[in-house]
C-alpha cells in the first residue's frame, strides 16, 4: 500500500478523534498530542482503530515512540508493507 493512501485513511480517522474546538490542519508535522489534542484516550482509539482498518498488531512500546502524525504513517507503513 502506498504511503498516500496510509496518510490519507489515518488523517480521516485523526480528523473524527480530534476535539471539536481544534481546527488546526493536520500535517506531517503535527503532534498527536499537543496540536490536535490527542488526549490518552483519543490515542489508544487511534491505535485500535489503526489497527483494525489495516489488520496490524501495534506494541504499546511502538505507539510510545509516534510523537508527530509522520512518525505513525511511518509506522503503519512499515507494517502494512512487511
Amino acid at each position: 500500500m502506498e504511503r498516500k493512501d496510509i496518510q490519507e485513511r489515518l488523517h480521516s480517522i485523526i480528523n473524527g478523534l480530534r476535539s471539536s474546538w481544534n481546527n488546526a490542519e493536520i500535517t506531517d508535522n503535527s503532534d498527536l498530542r499537543e496540536d490536535i489534542g490527542l488526549e490518552s484516550i483519543d490515542f489508544l482509539d487511534l491505535i485500535l482503530q489503526t489497527e483494525t482498518m489495516f489488520s496490524i498488531k501495534i506494541t504499546p512500546s511502538e505507539a510510545a515512540g509516534c510523537k508527530v502524525v509522520s512518525d505513525f504513517v511511518s509506522l503503519v507503513e512499515q507494517k502494512v508493507n512487511k
